[in-house]
């Protein structure tokens, strides 16, 4: 297997955007569960994957994906989503349903992919999250460990990150 390529990750990267949309619309809170798998495309990260070896590995495309606007805000909404899916307001850090899952590797390569797309407001949001999963006990120490080594200095070139609650940014227009 070698990377599937930035034209086919960033039309599955967003329709995950568009599955996770309707999810939520419809409150299909279980397809966030671990029956679904999503997390190689919704969550990309710079190594190989369990299941899908290298396909996913978005080494070799770092630089393209990592100034490509619409990737990382697809990448950002994953990242609300899946929260909001498993009951957390990412943009304003509350908790709003009892639906979370114990999954952590999902929980892991979300605050990964956050780090390595360099959205530092986005990575301390998602990283406070899996604090209270971890105090709930729906993931391990370990897990907010992983989340917490990936957070990242400084945000992207393109500017897509969460700004403040309640905000959204992409960047400078």
């Amino acid at each position: 297997m070698t990377f599937v390529g930035v034209t086919p990750l960033l039309s599955k990267t967003c329709r995950q955007t568009q599955l996770f949309e309707d999810w939520v619309e419809t409150g299909s809170w279980h397809r966030f569960g671990p029956n679904e798998h999503f997390d190689w495309w919704a969550f990309p990260i710079a190594r190989d994957s369990n299941g899908q070896g290298d396909r996913y590995n978005v080494e070799p495309a770092l630089n393209v994906l990592g100034n490509d606007r619409r990737f990382l805000e697809a990448v950002l909404a994953n990242a609300t989503l899946l929260s909001l899916g498993w009951g957390w307001d990412l943009v304003r850090g509350e908790k709003i349903a009892d639906r979370a899952h114990q999954y952590g590797i999902r929980i892991s390569k979300c605050g990964e992919s956050l780090g390595l797309w360099r959205m530092p407001q986005a990575h301390a949001a998602f990283l406070e999250f899996t604090r209270r999963l971890f105090e709930a006990g729906f993931v391990s120490q370990r897990t907010v460990d992983h989340v917490k080594l990936h957070q990242p200095a400084e945000t992207n070139l393109v500017g897509v990150d969460l700004r403040s609650p309640g905000e959204l940014s992409v960047g400078p227009a």
